[in-house]
């Protein structure tokens, strides 16, 4: 969405692109039908894992400094976040194109 954004939205001085209605509008926001069981569990598979990354980064952030129990908890935020983009592709139907999408760090990297 950070890529499409800025795709779209219109670039201020200093390379602030604004993000307001009019690109807010045009997000290509997946409407999940409820009704169709595939959609469904994917969208439940999303708010899991989304659900458990949340908890995972909590510990993580009590953890700061104890790299014993921060490394293990590292290794499987890591996992579920990868399970996520997996699951996001799929939803989407990116497949292989999803690698024609450049990372955030990439679109915002600084020399």
């Amino acid at each position: 969405m950070e890529w499409f954004s800025a795709l779209i939205g219109e670039v201020f001085r200093g390379g602030y692109i604004a993000r307001g209605t009019k690109v807010l509008k045009k997000l290509p926001i997946k409407l999940i039908d409820f009704k169709n069981k595939s959609e469904k569990d994917i969208h439940d598979k999303i708010a899991k894992i989304q659900k458990n990354l949340i908890d995972i980064q909590g510990k993580i952030d009590k953890s700061n400094g104890n790299k014993r129990l921060l490394i293990p908890l590292q290794r499987q935020f890591d996992n579920l976040k990868t399970e996520l983009d997996e699951t996001l592709k799929n939803l989407y139907n990116l497949g292989e194109a999803d690698s024609n999408i450049p990372l955030i760090s990439e679109i915002y990297a600084t020399n």
